[in-house]
Formats: structure tokens, C-alpha cells, sequence
């Protein structure tokens, strides 16, 4: 009986353990600037690594957040202005908001 905790207790844990790795991935793969064409005109967003949205081609900035696959956009302390859309990163490709970015490398 004694192994069968000690066996769930360590599969909890490791479940964790991953858990708490994608997470911190999902971030760091986020963060930087991306840029695509939009409607002839180049976007361009970044997210930094202490939580800050800013989309320069209307020059505002907004907080988020990753949480269940999804980047969540909101405004500072305005709890209605919650805004979640699906993403994903593939290599320096980030398809987010029905559109594709790509990564801006900064020399």
C-alpha cells in the first residue's frame, strides 16, 4: 500500500513538473516582435517577458497572459476588456488572431 502512494505521489509530481514546464515555454517562445501583412501594410506586436502587449501599428499597450492555450490580452485593471485568442508558435512562425506572423530578429 505504502508503494502505491509513493508511485501516485511521484506521478503527481512529475505531472506538475511538465505542467509547469509548458508553461513557462509557451512564454518564452512568445516573447520578442512579430510582424506580418495585414491588408497591404506591415503589423507589428510584441510581447515582453513581464507581460506587456503592444501592437505598434496603433501604438497601444495592453497587458497579457497565457492561460489553457490561449494568449489573453486585457487592459490594466479593466476585468471587461478580457479579450482570448489561440496561438501557436512553430520555429519563428506564430499563428495568432487568424493570422501569421513572423518573427522580427533585432540585430
Amino acid at each position: 500500500m505504502k508503494s502505491k502512494r509513493v508511485v501516485s505521489a511521484f506521478a503527481a509530481a512529475l505531472a506538475l513538473v511538465f505542467c509547469l514546464c509548458s508553461c513557462k515555454r509557451g512564454k518564452d517562445e512568445l516573447v520578442g516582435k512579430w510582424m506580418c501583412d495585414m491588408y497591404g501594410e506591415a503589423q507589428i506586436i510584441e510581447f515582453t517577458s513581464d507581460g506587456k502587449f503592444i501592437d505598434y501599428s496603433t501604438m497601444s499597450e495592453n497587458r497579457y497572459k497565457i492561460k489553457g492555450g490561449k494568449i489573453e490580452t486585457y487592459v490594466e485593471g479593466e476585468e471587461d476588456s478580457k479579450v482570448a485568442v489561440s496561438y501557436s508558435v512553430d520555429g519563428d512562425t506564430l499563428y495568432f488572431g487568424g493570422a501569421e506572423y513572423e518573427r522580427v530578429f533585432v540585430k
